[in-house]
């Protein structure tokens, strides 16, 4: 039957092999420093199939090429030892594959099917939740919710599930129940950062009120002390309620000491830091033209990379404000390679909804707002499905109505802030768009 741990079931694997998994599932699902044991482990005991497909997983997270051809390679070396494996990491191997492949979908069917069956795998509920943030959180918010319920009573009392299901109530609309089951998540164990994150999205329907910012910052050295991806990403959270409540200062301030400049090269740091900066200069204010240079000196290598709609659509927009000519022609060759290959869903997003995205985001970046909002007009109904969450999609939908207001179309644009506000408690940034549709 094999060695159970909470994240997956081990065919064959000595005490220290079974540790790592253990160590590697637990960092990953509290996204903590020290995932990497699992590359070591693997390194010392290459016969132990699941200690290569965790290391595959581990790398599937990195959004870049390089990751994606290490995820390859211990893909590879997995299959090779299919016949030591359990029926459980079989399925976990056909998950990852197809992952790997770009079929996103079909990879989220299996571990669901998984899940199922063995309801307590941690690392496989991990995985379809970030599968799903690639495919947008919020589009696939009711499928999250719905496995999340199915699986929750086999793991009652566990941080890391609780914090997972706050997150999927958050993404369709139970805000109350989110903020209830991201606190029982925090009095079990609170150093759960994917459970700030969770309150960090409810307090949005909120207007980000004071005391919710206040709320954030005691949470920042839980951030600092966790994985990087999660710790800026729960700071570009904060820097964004700042935003809301209009303290640009206090904003700036969280931008440069937590967010950009710590880890530069990585997607979610160019990301979290685009879509900050992106949101400030649609608040009205000024973004130092060599701020933007700065970014883009890192995001250039990410320019042929289309992993998903969502990232290069930030790639375009700080490449076009940072006047990169040559690298948005590749950006461009690549996105369009990308609509021509393979098939499936995730085709289907990139030529409907992923390119027409990608091109506002462009045309934004470059200061033709109107053209962005013509872009946008047939794309926004799906734009939840170029991937990222409720929250980083927003970001779009300001665009949207930026771009509206510089077209002159205002009628539209006062249609379109009652949608993007209707359900929420208006913050201080919602009044100034307000006034802009107005003026």
């Amino acid at each position: 039957m094999g060695t159970t741990v909470r994240g997956l079931e081990v065919g064959t694997g000595s005490t220290t092999a079974i540790a790592a998994i253990d160590a590697f599932t637990a960092g990953l699902a509290r996204i903590d420093p020290g995932v990497e044991v699992v590359l070591e482990a693997a390194e010392r005991e290459p016969d132990v199939a699941a200690l290569q497909l965790c290391a595959a997983m581990l790398f599937l997270y990195g959004q870049t090429a390089e990751a994606h051809a290490e995820a390859g390679a211990h893909l590879a070396a997995a299959s090779a030892l299919e016949a030591t494996m359990t029926e459980r990491e079989r399925a976990t191997l056909v998950a990852l594959a197809r992952w790997h492949d770009g079929e996103f979908l079909v990879a989220a069917e299996v571990f669901e099917a998984l899940l199922r069956r063995w309801p307590r795998d941690l690392l496989a509920l991990k995985a379809v939740e970030f599968l799903y943030y690639v495919m947008g959180q919020q589009h696939m918010g009711a499928r999250f919710l719905a496995l999340v319920e199915e699986v929750a009573p086999a793991n009652p009392g566990d941080a890391d599930v609780l914090a997972a299901w706050a997150f999927a109530a958050e993404l369709t609309g139970r805000t109350d129940r989110a903020i209830e089951l991201a606190e029982e998540s925090l009095q079990i164990e609170p150093h759960t950062p994917w459970a700030q994150h969770a309150l960090a999205h409810a307090l949005i329907v909120r207007g980000d009120p004071p005391e919710a910012i206040d709320r954030l910052r005691s949470f920042v050295p839980v951030w600092e002390t966790s994985g990087r991806v999660v710790w800026c990403h729960n700071a570009w959270h904060l820097a964004v309620a700042l935003l809301d409540r209009l303290d640009v200062a206090g904003a700036n301030d969280v931008l440069r000491s937590q967010v950009w400049g710590v880890q530069p090269d990585t997607p979610g740091e160019q990301i979290d830091a685009i879509s900050y900066l992106w949101r400030v200069e649609m608040a009205g204010e000024v973004v130092d033209d060599a701020l933007w240079s700065e970014v883009a000196d890192h995001v250039e290598a990410r320019a042929t990379e289309c992993v998903f709609p969502f990232l290069s659509a930030h790639h375009g927009y700080a490449l076009a404000r940072a006047g990169r000519t040559d690298a948005l022609a590749t950006l461009r060759a690549a996105v369009q390679a990308r609509t021509e290959r393979g098939d499936g869903e995730a085709v289907r997003v990139w030529q409907t909804v992923g390119v027409p995205v990608v091109e506002a985001a462009i045309a934004h970046g470059a200061g033709d707002r109107a053209g962005a909002a013509a872009l946008l007009d047939p794309a926004m109904p799906d734009m939840t499905a170029v991937g990222g969450s409720d929250a980083q999609d927003d970001l779009f939908r300001q665009a949207y109505l930026t771009g509206l207001v510089a077209a002159g179309r205002r009628d539209d644009a006062r249609t379109y802030l009652h949608t993007m506000t209707a359900w929420k408690v208006a913050s201080p940034l919602d009044e100034r768009f307000r006034e802009l549709v107005e003026r």
